[in-house]
């Protein structure tokens, strides 16, 4: 394995949180720019990708929230829309019907398959063959080590959890970055190895080869 790896001059703003702001829309927007970067580190390029379109088309819709394996069986069967082709940033309920137009698009950003990672040493193996990976961590803070907490002040509850993508590692780390536009501070950090303990799912996404045919890249 090499002793580093990192994707981020491939990061771009390739997925926008534009959509609704309610819970569970940060696992559509990261989802998103993973797959977004990890096209761009095959292709040379990606379009924008709407983050609202991979959420509109959950299972539990109406009802607000997202899980990972949901977003990912979307990425994997019908993938995800150009922004250019849908786009949204109001409240979900009152978001348009997507068309078939959209869905057309949706067929050229798609991932070839996704599998759990549960090692650090997993984790390392699939930045180096796949690309950029998913993680999703409790939320304590709005501070860099946001997924730790302090164990000697009781005022310290978790908030939640919070996705980020992986966009390599160093001899101290994984990188991490938080794609949520809620964040407030640095988005970029790093996930200590003693810290493995706290990552609640993490998944290995990569593109699909057919979508980047499709989408006239190679």
């Amino acid at each position: 394995q090499p002793l580093s790896c990192d994707y981020r001059e491939y990061m771009h703003d390739g997925a926008t949180n534009n959509g609704t702001h309610h819970g569970g829309v940060h696992v559509a927007v990261s989802l998103s720019a993973m797959l977004a970067l990890n096209t761009v580190r095959l292709a040379g390029s990606c379009p924008k990708l709407s983050s609202a379109f991979l959420y509109y088309n959950r299972r539990t819709r109406p009802v607000h929230g997202m899980s990972a394996r949901d977003a990912l069986r979307i990425l994997l069967k019908v993938g995800v829309a150009e922004s250019e082709s849908y786009s949204w940033a109001g409240d979900d309920y009152y978001a348009p019907v997507i068309t078939e137009s959209s869905y057309r698009t949706a067929r050229r950003h798609r991932i070839a398959f996704y599998a759990a990672i549960v090692s650090v040493y997993g984790l390392k193996c699939a930045l180096n063959i796949t690309g950029a990976c998913w993680i999703l961590l409790p939320l304590f803070s709005m501070r860099p080590r946001f997924w730790c907490t302090n164990n000697h002040d009781t005022r310290w509850r978790v908030m939640g959890v919070q996705s980020a993508v992986v966009v390599g590692y160093t001899e101290d780390g994984f990188i991490l970055t938080v794609w949520d536009s809620n964040w407030i501070g640095d988005r970029t950090m790093i996930l200590p190895y003693t810290d493995w303990d706290s990552v609640i799912e993490c998944w290995a996404a990569p593109v699909s080869r057919e979508s980047l045919l499709a989408g006239d890249y190679i």
